[in-house]
């Protein structure tokens, strides 16, 4: 991922860490309209949405990140 795709994903990262979840998801969601490969930003999004207690939608992407790359070291041992 480069460019502004990265940009989307560094800030969603800062955004996580300072609990500013919704913000976050809005950031990694635009990282993968930039670049619908990233499996980085389909992993932070999926996890920031399980502790913000959307398991539902976290599923749904990770049931996505799966597909996109199923030997992904995000996807290895987290089901």
């Amino acid at each position: 991922m480069a460019g502004r795709g990265r940009g989307c994903l560094e800030r969603g990262d800062a955004l996580s860490w300072l609990g500013r979840y919704e913000e976050a998801i809005a950031d990694y969601d635009r990282a993968i309209a930039l670049d619908a490969d990233s499996t980085a930003a389909s992993f932070q999004r999926c996890r920031v949405k399980s502790e913000l207690g959307r398991h539902e939608e976290s599923i749904e992407d990770y049931n996505e990140l799966m597909h996109l790359d199923p030997e992904s070291q995000c996807t290895s041992g987290e089901r």
